[in-house]
């Protein structure tokens, strides 16, 4: 029996059997959002990005949707970076699975937060299965929260190392952290998930598209948008460069 673990509504840590998701056959927990975060990945969320011969940083990796979607794409390598450790021990075994059905690619896995310092961090993990926000270095702490040290990348040295051609972001705030060091001139396109928890949040959000759709380097490819009690609270955009 093959188990995986995550954090109750009360904050306990439940220990669950696996099991297959029948269309895409990766593993996943029951009762939890992971079958739809892999069809995010596989048919909602990134349909217009083509990650075929790419270097993909997979910024936010979950239980490893991304890195079906970007094989089946033909990706050369594929570096997916997850701080929480529950998510990231399915992704591990997901990523097992894919790499015996794509192996001509090459996939790395970072069990690590990213930002723009390097450090040990506490990721707010949002205690139930089916949170809209899972993980998050830049949620408040609190009771809706289990605190847990992480951790976490420079990206600029990410960056240097890896040198991505695409990337894939979708880190739960911390995108603005991110987003404060240059993009490399080697990446092609960019699908970010730009989060407005609250008020200054949104502003951030607006005003990171804003930024980047402004900017000539850089053309608006899909924009998906997420409206919560009558409020913008979730951009989805795919850049790419010109």
């Amino acid at each position: 029996m093959t188990t995986g673990k995550y954090i109750s509504k009360t904050g306990e840590i439940l220990t669950v059997e696996l099991i297959e998701d029948k269309k895409y056959g990766l593993l996943i927990r029951p009762d939890t959002s992971d079958k739809a975060m892999i069809l995010d990945s596989m048919k909602r969320d990134y349909g217009t990005l083509n990650c075929a011969n790419a270097r993909v940083l997979d910024l936010g990796g979950n239980v490893g949707g991304f890195i079906l979607k970007a094989s089946v794409d033909g990706a050369a390598v594929i570096r997916s970076y997850e701080p929480e450790p529950f998510n990231f021990n399915v992704m591990e075994l997901n990523a097992g699975i894919v790499g015996k059905r794509y192996p001509n690619v090459e996939i790395q896995l970072v069990e690590a937060a990213v930002s723009d310092v390097e450090g040990t961090f506490n990721l707010q993990v949002r205690n139930g299965e089916n949170s809209p926000c899972s993980a998050s270095l830049t949620a408040k702490a609190s009771k809706a929260f289990t605190s847990i040290p992480v951790q976490v990348k420079a990206i600029a040295d990410v960056y240097a190392e890896f040198k991505p051609t695409i990337i894939k972001m979708d880190i739960e705030g911390a995108e603005y952290q991110v987003l404060t060091v240059p993009i490399p001139e080697s990446v092609t396109d960019i699908v970010m998930e730009l989060h407005g928890f609250s008020k200054s949040n949104n502003q951030q959000m607006l005003a990171t598209f804003e930024r980047f759709s402004t900017d000539p380097k850089w053309k608006v490819i899909n924009k998906k948008e997420v409206v919560v009690f009558s409020a913008l609270s979730l951009m989805l955009v795919h850049f790419q460069r010109v």
